[in-house]
């Protein structure tokens, strides 16, 4: 059975903190059978209208 999780980030805090769970958390998945669709970070617009922070297709 497939399962999707989304999470989404409407601002960050503290930098640092989030540096520090970010470098933590690979492990959480060993063993599962994970595919990341979408993370955070650098996006090329193509469509100079969008103003999206962020896409997931598959």
């Amino acid at each position: 059975m497939e399962a999707f999780v989304v999470f989404t980030r409407e601002e960050t805090t503290d930098p640092q903190e989030l540096a520090a769970y970010s470098a933590g958390v690979g492990p959480s998945f060993d063993g599962h059978d994970v595919t990341f669709l979408a993370a955070y970070g650098a996006m090329e617009h193509l469509d100079a209208d969008s103003d999206a922070t962020g896409r997931v297709i598959q």
